[in-house]
């Protein structure tokens, strides 16, 4: 079984308005695991509308924190 390769993302940044911004990694494909991995499956027997569907999910975030002022947003 092969390992999964997983990207480092920094849990704290500021974003582009100089905001700070604390990444939890959620997005749709993590959501939603088990369709994920079918679409996967699919993607890399040559199925093109899996792939899209699967890279749409994967670039879907679910959970975006901001902090502004003090604030929780």
């Amino acid at each position: 079984m092969k390992k999964k390769k997983y990207e480092e993302v920094p849990f704290q940044e500021v974003d582009e308005n100089g905001e700070t911004v604390y990444n939890i990694d959620a997005d749709a494909a993590n959501a939603d695991w088990i369709r994920a991995a079918r679409l996967k499956r699919k993607a890399e027997q040559g199925d093109e509308e899996a792939a899209k569907e699967l890279e749409k999910r994967q670039n879907t975030k679910m959970v975006r924190v901001k902090i502004r002022r003090g604030e929780i947003e």
